[in-house]
């Protein structure tokens, strides 16, 4: 008898040939009973012999006939499904085969291969058995990746939850460490008059002041600490300078919010950008938060615009008309031009805002309000830019700010057609004049009656005498100025310095101001040869010299020909840059002559500083 292993699913018609072990060439298997037991590792047992020594013995012992005949039906349905791939699944089970006359006889052909029957062979060149080694090593990989990446996450969670330890331990530290900081033993009523001094809003406000990019911003002040939070944020006044930007009005509602009902500024700077006129696309941010602030319009106390858009100024300015705004006291409004063409405004906008309390305007190529009763209480007026302003809206400004104290006209005034029916418009307490960019400076001033003037500024303008054969009469004199500013002044012949010092003849202070290498050096040695005339300029004591590469020829005997009169020059201020550039012997030689002060030089004079000066 031939015993061999062989599994089944639980269906007898279909075998599985598990091991099959023929010494012989050819060999005819006995017929398969229909229903075979199955025999398992306990039967075998029984018998004290293991399975597979049992089928071999057995086959020892049963010589297999050699009967040429067709396979029987189960040699070819086990043939026809490869069953020997699905082995692995019933190793377990195990078939006695015996001879049965009821079936035909499964034969081995000798051209078969036995050995390609084995199970280790047909694993592995089976075409499910790669893709199955391929599944189950990179499941066992990602098992492995798992659990790294557990091990590493929670190595993570301790580092940060050290380092923040770290952190906050430091944090500790460091304020324990500034707590002993001499600033924090000021009481809060010093630190409170320092923020203010630190946080000073009026720097800030006037986007020209050279100083105004030193004001400490009250948003930085207030991150410092705790304490510096609270204190900012008890004082009301360090919030009230408002910088309009181009972001979310939401942080302009809420610098007013903490302003607490106190007078703010509102500052709106627009970028400079090279566009053309109509084609503002980039201040429309700017316009619109503008127009959101028009409805704290009652708390303003200041409010300064500058734009290069003529576009944003038209669609302002007629809104302004409808405010109220009854505690303003300063309004800035510039507009400015890179290409130095003529203003786009019209005298047509309407321009006449309600400002009760007024006390500072200032005003860049914008139309001037000329007649409105809310500027009573205006004390400086300034405009530039402006081609032609109208004399009547000077007069109709005399008759409407009778407390004007300060007048800038940065503009030519139209006056030729009207001269000989208007009437001297008198300003009783201005004390400053600057007269900038004036077709006819002589004119302009019989125009005007300023008993109090005490400082003349005169800046490039003109000053010509059209007829010098037939000079006109003596002018009305202005005997009360005391100062008299030349700045970036051109003269071509003497006569119209004689002329000027007629307006002034009581100055005591002459200041002369102009660029390095102009022409103005000229202009200077011209009204310095006046200046040594008996009958000109008696009481003048200090003379001023910026902006020139080097001194007049002519000053040291100008100055030895005025100490021999009887006023003499008591005191020279010279620039530093002029003073350095002087050689030494000249300098030993003034310094012998009169009292010599170096001063900074100022190529270029603000009007700020000029009003506020003296």
């Amino acid at each position: 008898m031939i015993r061999a292993r062989i599994t089944t699913a639980g269906d007898v018609n279909r075998l599985s040939l598990t091991a099959v072990r023929i010494p012989f060439s050819r060999l005819q298997l006995p017929h398969i009973a229909p229903r075979l037991p199955v025999r398992s590792d306990a039967d075998a047992s029984e018998n004290h012999m293991p399975p597979a020594e049992a089928a071999g013995r057995g086959s020892d012992q049963h010589e297999v006939a050699q009967q040429p005949s067709t396979p029987s039906r189960l040699e070819s349905r086990n043939l026809g499904h490869n069953s020997y791939d699905r082995i692995p699944a019933f190793q377990s089970k195990h078939l006695a085969l015996g001879p049965s006359r009821s079936e035909p006889v499964l034969r081995c052909q000798p051209a078969i291969d036995t050995e390609a029957f084995h199970p280790s062979v047909a694993a592995r060149d089976s075409p499910y058995c790669t893709p199955n080694m391929d599944r189950t090593a990179r499941s066992q990989r990602i098992q492995e990746l798992d659990a790294e990446r557990a091990l590493l996450e929670r190595r993570f969670d301790e580092v940060s939850r050290e380092l923040e330890d770290l952190r906050g331990a430091l944090r500790e530290n460091d304020i324990k460490k500034a707590a002993c900081a001499p600033v924090h033993m000021l009481p809060d009523d010093v630190l409170k008059l320092v923020l203010e001094e630190a946080c000073d809003h009026s720097r800030r406000e006037d986007c020209y002041r050279s100083d105004a990019h030193t004001a400490l911003d009250v948003l930085d002040v207030s991150q410092v600490s705790r304490r510096w939070r609270d204190v900012v944020l008890s004082l009301p006044r360090l919030w009230r300078c408002i910088h309009v930007i181009a972001q979310s009005s939401d942080l302009l509602a809420l610098f007013v919010e903490r302003a607490r009902s106190a007078p703010v500024s509102i500052v709106c700077n627009t970028p400079d950008m090279y566009m053309q006129h109509g084609h503002g696309w980039w201040v429309e941010p700017y316009l619109k938060n503008m127009l959101f602030v028009w409805q704290y319009a009652h708390l303003f106390d200041s409010l300064t615009v500058r734009s290069e858009d003529s576009s944003f100024f038209e669609t302002l300015l007629p809104t302004m008309e409808a405010l109220s705004l009854p505690l303003l006291r300063s309004l800035r409004l510039w507009w400015y031009d890179d290409d130095d063409e003529e203003p786009w405004f019209p005298n047509t906008i309407p321009f006449r805002p309600d400002c009760p309390k007024l006390e500072y305007f200032r005003a860049t190529w914008i139309p001037v309000p000329s007649s409105t009763p809310s500027f009573e209480r205006l004390t400086t007026f300034n405009i530039s830019g402006i081609y032609d302003a109208r004399m009547e809206d000077l007069v109709a400004l005399a008759n409407t700010a009778p407390q004007l104290k300060h007048i800038v006209l940065d503009c030519n005034v139209a006056i030729e057609e009207i001269i000989g029916d208007l009437r001297p418009a008198r300003f009783p307490f201005v004390q400053s004049l600057s007269i900038i960019e004036c077709d006819d400076v002589f004119q302009l001033l019989d125009c005007l009656d300023l008993p109090t003037l005490q400082i003349l500024v005169i800046g490039r303008s003109c000053t010509t005498l059209y007829d010098v054969r037939h000079p006109p009469p003596p002018p009305r004199p202005y005997s009360t100025v005391h100062t008299l500013y030349i700045e970036h002044q051109v003269w071509t012949i003497p006569e119209e310095q004689s002329y000027l010092f007629q307006y002034v003849p009581e100055i005591t202070t002459l200041e002369f101001h102009g660029w390095r290498g102009d022409s103005t050096i000229f202009s200077t040695n011209l009204a310095l040869q006046v200046c040594t005339q008996e009958a000109s300029l008696p009481r003048l004591r200090t003379l001023v010299l910026t902006g020139a590469y080097t001194l007049p020829n002519n000053l040291r005997m100008i100055i030895e020909r005025r100490a021999q009169q009887s006023c003499p020059l008591t005191e020279l201020q010279v620039g530093s840059p002029t003073w350095e550039d002087t050689s030494s012997e000249e300098r030993e030689l003034l310094q012998r002559c009169i009292n010599v002060k170096i001063i900074p030089d100022a190529p270029c004079i603000e009007i700020y500083h000029i009003v506020h000066k003296y």
